[in-house]
């Protein structure tokens, strides 16, 4: 969901109990090549997070001059919104493709 200049993502922590999740969130848009590698993927927005164990949070990325550009005209844009174990940190990697819509 975009408002402005910014884009909520909801992501959550499901570690043991007494772990917190520590986190890299990241929009991303993928753009199409000709030659390999077919997608090249753009950072939209990025933001580290710290969620405790067992909770859910709601993370405002702000977007930067790349996404902000490509909302500009109105148009709504495919992503992805990628979450990777800060660095140090074992964990999964997750996608989820979403969409950005610019505000009315």
């Amino acid at each position: 969901m975009a408002s402005g200049c910014t884009v909520k993502v909801p992501v959550e922590c499901t570690g043991a109990a007494a772990a917190d999740c520590r986190m890299s969130v990241a929009l991303r848009h993928g753009v199409k090549r000709t030659k390999a590698p077919r997608i090249t993927w753009r950072v939209m927005a990025a933001r580290t997070v710290t969620i405790k164990a067992g909770s859910r949070a709601v993370v405002t990325l702000a977007l930067n001059a790349y996404g902000k550009k490509l909302v500009a005209d109105g148009a709504s844009v495919s992503a992805q919104v990628r979450t990777t174990p800060a660095s140090g940190v074992t964990g999964d990697t997750r996608s989820v493709n979403a969409r950005v819509v610019a505000p009315a």
